[in-house]
């Protein structure tokens, strides 16, 4: 199923309702950062795509513009400096 719009697949119930019975399929692909209760309730295992989106789960590809740099841990080689007052 694909949408025009903005739709999170968070209800097999969802998925009933277009003639695709979840429980029979061998794959069941949602873009989410996470599987709702429902549907991990239903499936054997889940795997997670790092994928671009309006979020992304890798900080470091987020084009952070109002923040100081380096940034641990978005810069993995920095030294860090004390400043004690």
């Amino acid at each position: 199923v694909v949408a025009s719009k903005h739709v999170g697949c968070y209800d097999p119930q969802m998925m009933r309702v277009l003639g695709a019975e979840p429980k029979e399929r061998k794959a069941i692909v949602v873009k989410l950062g996470y599987l709702e209760p429902e549907i991990r309730a239903i499936v054997k295992r889940s795997m997670m795509a790092l994928t671009t989106g309006s979020s992304d789960e890798l900080f470091e590809r987020l084009p952070y513009k109002n923040l100081p740099r380096p940034m641990y841990p978005l810069d993995k080689e920095f030294k860090a400096e004390l400043e004690l007052i």
